[in-house]
């Protein structure tokens, strides 16, 4: 029950993370959700408390019969000669003993919710309330009462233990790596060099394309123009808080079991060979068009590293183990790789590249589950795996198509667009601060003529010619507001430059022709209003 807790809890403290970062934009929000799923951990922390029964025993066994108030079925209590067979199975709420009955006994239960209940002649017990040392104990228990009533060998009635023996399997396994170094410092090479990102511009919450650029994120013309280890770089950077947290919780939960099974060295390779095999893919599709980074290439390695070492050493694992993680394997990689191809922002080809090359080299790896075989084949494992990763990497990478748009040009084109949206704004501001002054008579007509031909029209010339140089991707959604601060510096120049002449009757100069300049001012207003509707969705879709 302990750990069923604490795995509650750890589970409801990451969603509140995830809300925090998701909501970082909507405060209103935060904390009326934040109730809600505190609310729902309160009421999971009771349901758990209650399942004890107020300190009564779940299970409670004597030289009859065995009894609980958990049984699903028509009785709490079943007599050890009604027992045919006792079994474990896993369904989806969890794990359940079930109780077969010999067919003359007159317990038997349906119950109320078919879908969860055992079929006619069964008992069945959910185990979620229990510990594995506690399993493991009830199991051991019923073996005794079982064997002390001589009806028939225990073989038949009962299964090995598997809470035993997957007990003792997860103790040879530790056994194997005590301390698993490499994916502690895999970890932290990680989390480090994302802390170092954070002194070079990078964000808590999502760090800006061009920052991650200039660490070394992998983009497809930057690679075919040398660049190669971008291929490597790429992949211990993040672009934010939750992109490393959720990649190192999922190398911690596949990595500490992979290096166990393959040891420090193999695992390396499988990490290394899956990340860089990730990007060389990567550089066919995303990287094409956007700056690709992120170690989930390599953890989608390691989870497929394990998922083949399981199959591949199922005679070495315990049935029931076997089973459980190969189904939860192949769901979690499945419904990863869905939500890859269903959501935009997430690289899914250097997910499929690290699956395919950390499935390989499992494969071809020789596990230390049998370490005769292991001493005997290791170093030349080791070493064919890593011509072969090697190769692979290499031909993969050369076979990309060329870079459908140089990453390098685009964002100083992102760098050129800001500045000029920054500096247009900037100037509309000060041509409105100027008309106010002029209403108010704190500054002369002469004066606005003057700043306009000293300051306003050389600066917009600037912005006009910096965004000249912006080249966008085919498709992109900026274009338009590009296309409109363009045509407003244009109208702002020609209506700033409009010839004045002097009124004999008066020293300050009047624009020689009103009504252009009326229809000038007009198409401003038109253009300010739709790049302020461009630019709020802009960030909107950033937000998203």
């Amino acid at each position: 029950m302990r750990t069923n807790r604490l795995t509650l809890r750890l589970t409801f403290t990451a969603l509140l993370l995830l809300l925090v970062l998701k909501l970082r934009g909507h405060p209103q929000l935060l904390a009326p959700l934040a109730g809600v799923i505190l609310s729902i951990l309160l009421y999971a922390e009771l349901a758990m408390r209650r399942q004890l029964g107020k300190g009564k025993p779940l299970v409670t066994l004597d030289s009859e019969s065995i009894a609980s108030p958990r049984f699903q079925g028509k009785s709490q209590r079943v007599d050890w000669g009604e027992i045919d067979q006792v079994t474990v199975r896993m369904r989806r709420g969890g794990a359940f003993l079930e109780l077969q009955l010999k067919p003359d006994a007159g317990t038997a239960g349906s119950g109320i919710l078919p879908w969860s209940q055992p079929c006619a002649g069964r008992v069945a017990l959910p185990l979620a309330a229990f510990d594995n040392a506690d399993r493991e104990r009830l199991l051991d228990a019923i073996h005794c009462r079982l064997d002390a009533t001589g009806q028939m060998p225990v073989v038949a009635r009962i299964r090995t233990n598997q809470f035993a023996a997957e007990r003792q399997f997860a103790e040879k396994l530790h056994a194997l790596s005590p301390r698993p170094w490499m994916t502690r410092a895999l970890i932290a090479a990680n989390v480090v060099i994302w802390l170092l990102s954070l002194r070079s511009g990078g964000g808590i919450a999502q760090t800006p394309a061009s920052t991650l650029f200039a660490l070394g994120g992998n983009a497809a013309s930057a690679v075919q123009q040398g660049e190669w280890w971008r291929l490597l770089s790429a992949i211990f950077l993040h672009a934010s808080l939750m992109h490393v947290t959720m990649n190192m919780l999922g190398l911690y939960t596949a990595g500490v079991t992979v290096e166990r099974i393959y040891g420090a060295r193999a695992y390396l390779l499988i990490y290394l060979a899956s990340g860089l095999l990730g990007s060389a893919l990567s550089l066919h599709f995303a990287a094409q068009h956007v700056v690709s980074v992120g170690a989930s290439g390599a953890v989608f390695g390691v989870t497929g590293a394990m998922l083949v070492a399981v199959g591949k050493n199922r005679e070495q694992i315990p049935e029931t183990l076997s089973k459980r993680l190969i189904v939860q394997l192949a769901v979690f990689i499945a419904y990863a790789l869905l939500q890859g191809f269903s959501r935009q922002g997430i690289d899914n080809a250097a997910h499929i590249g690290g699956l395919i090359g950390g499935s390989a080299l499992a494969w071809l790896l020789p596990a230390r589950l049998d370490m005769s075989r292991y001493q005997r084949t290791a170093a030349v494992s080791l070493l064919a795996g890593l011509a072969l990763g090697t190769l692979s990497i290499a031909a993969l990478a050369m076979l990309a198509p060329k870079a459908a748009l140089d990453q390098r040009a685009a964002l100083a084109s992102e760098d050129h667009m800001k500045h000029g949206l920054l500096e247009f704004v900037r100037i509309l501001k000060s041509v409105q601060a100027d008309e106010q002054a002029l209403r108010a008579g704190t500054l002369s007509t002469k004066a606005i003529a003057e700043r306009e031909r000293n300051q306003y029209i050389p600066a917009l010339r600037q912005i006009d010619t910096e965004l000249s140089g912006v080249k966008l991707r085919p498709g992109d959604p900026r274009q338009p507001l590009v296309a409109d601060i363009t045509r407003g510096t244009e109208l702002m120049i020609e209506a700033m430059s409009l010839d004045a002449a002097n009124d004999s009757g008066n020293r300050q100069p009047k624009p020689a022709d009103q009504a252009h300049l009326a229809s000038l001012r007009a198409q401003l207003r038109e253009i300010g209003e739709q790049i302020r509707q461009e630019t709020a969705e802009i960030r909107k879709r950033a937000r998203r």
